[in-house]
């Protein structure tokens, strides 16, 4: 083969490995996923009061994601889980007035809208280890080096708290770090391992109360099983509301892979200058 193909055909593989060598998609939820929008597929609500529960279970959870006219792009997450729950103030539990997968101009959105009278709607949509991208399935994951972020839209609340969430073996936590932004915007945390979690039961009625203690570092969650976003929206006398048209996951190789990439940048450096 003529040199000048092999090198650059070396090129290539070595741009390959080096951009493989950036972030890598561990969760990503976004683009177009539904024709039309499309209501969440939910089991049974329970009622306690004026709360209204729609709870996975841990021991054999089922996808909180529409179970009609919804499809991933290419390359994008599928399937995600979750719980929701609504208070209302005058006892009288009631559905929330939108669950469901809605068509956005670019990216699909979960929005989430309590019903008439409603003051609080909060709950948890989560990723599942069975579900990461780029083989990360089937690796072990930990917090170090894990950057997440999301994009909050069509907001209505008097009081908001966005918070990631993580299931690190069995049980889960919540993260120190909240958004709390009353309006639209994004929230995002580079590696997640130098901020605090809190240990938090997602099954519990009700679930709008975060950890009073946020004491687990990061760098100990090792065996991560779920990523998501927790939430927590109050509005007196209305309906609270929120969009989310983005989730991702994103993961930074250890130094070591990009030390193996290096070494192959510098023998084709070696293999050129022998030419």
């Amino acid at each position: 083969m003529n040199t000048n193909k092999i090198w650059c055909s070396m090129m290539i593989l070595s741009c390959s490995l080096w951009a493989s060598a950036g972030s890598i998609s561990l969760v990503d939820w976004s683009g177009q996923y539904v024709p039309s929008s499309r209501n969440l597929e939910l089991p049974s609500g329970t009622d306690n009061g004026g709360t209204r529960t729609f709870e996975f279970s841990e021991d054999n959870p089922v996808s909180t994601s529409p179970f009609s006219g919804y499809e991933a792009p290419t390359g994008k997450s599928d399937l995600f889980y979750g719980v929701l729950q609504n208070h209302q103030t005058n006892g009288t539990p009631a559905n929330f007035a939108a669950n469901q997968v809605a068509l956005g101009d670019t990216n699909s959105t979960i929005r989430i809208q309590g019903g008439a009278g409603d003051s609080t709607i909060s709950g948890m949509i989560f990723f599942q280890k069975s579900g990461f991208l780029n083989g990360f399935d089937s690796e072990t994951v930990s917090l170090n080096q894990v950057d997440a972020s999301f994009n909050i839209s069509d907001h209505s609340a008097t009081s908001t708290t966005f918070r990631f969430a993580v299931q690190n073996g069995t049980d889960w936590y919540l993260s120190e770090a909240a958004y709390t932004t009353n309006g639209n915007g994004s929230f995002a945390q580079e590696d997640l391992s130098i901020i605090n979690w809190g240990s938090w039961d997602p099954t519990g009625a009700p679930i709008n109360s975060a950890p009073l203690d946020f004491s687990f570092s990061g760098s100990t969650l090792n065996d991560v099983q779920s990523f998501g976003f927790y939430f927590n929206l109050e509005r007196e006398n209305n309906t609270p509301r929120f969009r989310v048209d983005s989730y991702s996951v994103m993961v930074i190789p250890e130094p070591g892979t990009l030390a193996l990439v290096g070494i192959a940048l510098g023998s084709l450096l070696l293999f050129r200058r022998r030419r």
